[in-house]
């Protein structure tokens, strides 16, 4: 678990088969890097598709001068289950490649086990 103040309190009273280990300050970067690669990658095909799309509205849609202008019109129909299947579409995009080359830098990161190794003082509750 990382220090994160949202986090609740962790309570003395666990379970004693339950061992709670904090992680070293600064470190949780380097166990989530779904976020820096796989997560980085899905927002990129992600905002592609959309802004297709807007283009392809606008493109579509004549602009009346009294009515809404197209780009406002696109984002006020935008609804859960079109964002849905937009991240469905892009998450099947997202290539195995770019899976492996994400964990691939956590396994092989001598920094991570450095770190941790570095940090005798892991609080357990």
């Amino acid at each position: 678990m990382d220090n994160c103040t949202s986090h609740p309190k962790m309570n003395e009273d666990l379970d004693h088969r339950i061992m709670v280990l904090f992680l070293p300050p600064n470190t949780t970067s380097l166990l989530q890097l779904m976020d820096q690669g796989v997560i980085v990658k899905s927002k990129i095909i992600y905002h592609k598709m959309l802004y297709a799309k807007l283009i392809e509205h606008v493109d579509s849609t004549p602009f009346d001068q009294q009515g809404e202008h197209p780009v406002v019109e696109f984002d006020k129909n935008l609804n859960i289950l079109e964002v849905t299947f937009l991240l469905d579409k892009d998450w099947n995009q997202v290539s195995t490649t770019t899976i492996q080359r994400t964990w691939n830098k956590l396994l092989d990161t001598k920094l991570l086990a450095e770190a941790i190794a570095a940090d005798v003082a892991l609080t357990m509750c």
